[in-house]
C-alpha cells in the first residue's frame, strides 16, 4: 500500500492527541497515513476519525528490540514507497524511525521530516531529533527562533462541551482536579491538603471532580471520602467544560495549559518536577512571566472572568501544522 505519512507519537497525552488531531484533519485529503505508537498511543485510537489511517503498535519493552523491530518495519516502506512524509511528536519511538528515513536520503530515498515540540524546551527525544528533522513546529513563542523553527502553538480540544443538568443548576462552588493523562497521586495530594483548610461549616459549599489515576484509585477515593461529601470521581475525560469550574487544579503539561488558559485564568497549575527536564515548571513559568497565571488562590473563587482573555493562545495551530505539511 502506498504511505502518504507516518506519524509517530507515544509515551503521554501530551504527545498523542495533537497527533490524532493532525491525523483527524487529514480525513478530506485522502492520504494514506500510519501511525507508530506504544500501548499509550492505543488508549486513544478510539479518538482517531479518518479511515486512511492504519496503526502499527510497538509493545516490545526491551529497547534494543523495540530499535530492532522499528527498523525492520520502516525499512518495508523505504522500499515500497518514496517522498513519504514523517511527523514525530516525542517519546522515545520516534527517535530509531526519523534517524532511519533520514539515512535513508543516503541511498536517494527522498522524503521529509518534521517534528512538533510541546513545551517550551524540547524534551529528550526531540532534543535528539531536531538534528536530523527538516523543520521544527513550536508550541511557544520565543523571540528569535533557530534555523528549522516555525511557530504554530499547540493543539488543544475546543470542541463545544456537554455540560450536565446537574452541573447548571448547582449553587456549590466547582472545583476540578485534572492530572494529565493518566491522573496523579500527588496532584491528589495536593488538592487534599486544599480541602482540609476549608471550615467544616463551609465544606457542603463545595462539590469536586476528580481525576484520579489508574494504580491506588480505592486508596485515594477513600481518602476523599473521609473529608467530602460532594465528589465525582473520573479517570480520563476528553470533553470537560472549564468554564463551568470556579478552580481547576492541574499539571502544567503543555496540553493542560494551553486548552485551560484559552478558556480561564481560574486555575492552579501544579507542575510535575520528577521529570528528567522539569518542563512542566518552564510551561507555567512562559505565562507565569507574562502575567497570565493568578498569583495565588486566596481570592480566586470570586473573581468575575468574563473578560479574561489570553493573547498567547492560538486555538488553531493544528490548522496551521497541516497547512505547511499537506502538499
Amino acid at each position: 500500500m502506498k504511505i502518504d505519512y507516518i506519524f509517530i507519537v507515544g509515551s503521554s497525552g501530551g504527545h498523542i492527541l495533537p497527533s490524532i488531531s493532525l491525523i483527524n484533519k487529514f480525513k478530506n485529503y485522502n492520504k494514506n497515513i500510519i501511525l507508530f505508537t506504544n500501548q499509550e498511543g492505543l488508549v486513544y485510537k478510539n479518538l482517531i476519525n479518518n479511515s486512511k489511517c492504519k496503526i502499527k503498535v510497538f509493545n516490545e519493552k526491551n529497547k534494543f528490540k523495540l530499535i530492532l523491530s522499528q527498523l525492520i518495519f520502516s525499512f518495508s516502506f523505504m522500499k515500497l514507497n518514496s517522498n513519504i512524509k514523517i511527523v514525530g511528536f516525542g517519546g522515545f519511538i520516534s527517535i530509531t524511525p526519523i534517524i532511519f528515513f533520514w539515512l535513508s536520503r543516503l541511498f536517494l530515498i527522498k522524503n521529509e521530516i518534521f517534528i512538533h515540540e510541546q513545551n517550551i524546551i524540547y524534551g529528550s527525544a526531540n532534543k535528539i531529533n531536531y538534528f536530523f528533522c527538516d523543520n521544527s513546529f513550536i508550541s511557544f513563542p520565543k523571540n528569535k527562533l533557530k534555523k528549522k523553527e516555525i511557530y504554530i502553538g499547540n493543539y488543544f480540544n475546543i470542541l463545544p462541551k456537554k455540560i450536565s443538568l446537574k452541573e447548571q443548576k448547582s449553587s456549590k462552588y466547582k472545583i476540578l482536579l485534572i492530572g494529565g493523562s493518566g491522573g496523579s497521586v500527588e496532584l491528589n495530594d495536593f488538592l487534599l491538603k486544599f480541602i482540609d483548610e476549608i471550615p467544616d461549616k463551609e465544606i457542603d459549599n463545595y462539590e469536586f471532580f476528580v481525576q484520579i489515576p489508574k494504580y491506588n484509585s480505592s486508596l485515594i477515593k477513600e481518602k476523599y471520602k473521609k473529608r467530602v461529601k460532594n465528589i465525582n470521581f473520573f479517570n480520563f475525560d476528553n470533553n470537560l467544560d472549564f468554564k463551568s469550574y470556579d478552580l481547576i487544579f492541574s499539571r502544567s503539561g503543555s496540553g493542560s495549559l494551553f486548552e485551560i488558559l484559552y478558556l480561564t485564568n481560574k486555575v492552579i497549575f501544579v507542575p510535575h518536577l520528577h521529570s528528567r527536564d522539569q518542563h512542566q515548571k518552564y510551561n507555567k513559568n512562559f505565562f507565569k512571566n507574562n502575567k497570565c497565571l493568578l498569583k495565588d488562590s486566596s481570592d480566586i473563587l470570586s473573581i468575575n472572568n468574563n473578560l479574561y482573555f489570553n493573547k498567547f493562545i492560538n486555538p488553531y495551530s493544528i490548522n496551521k501544522l497541516l497547512s505547511f505539511i499537506k502538499n
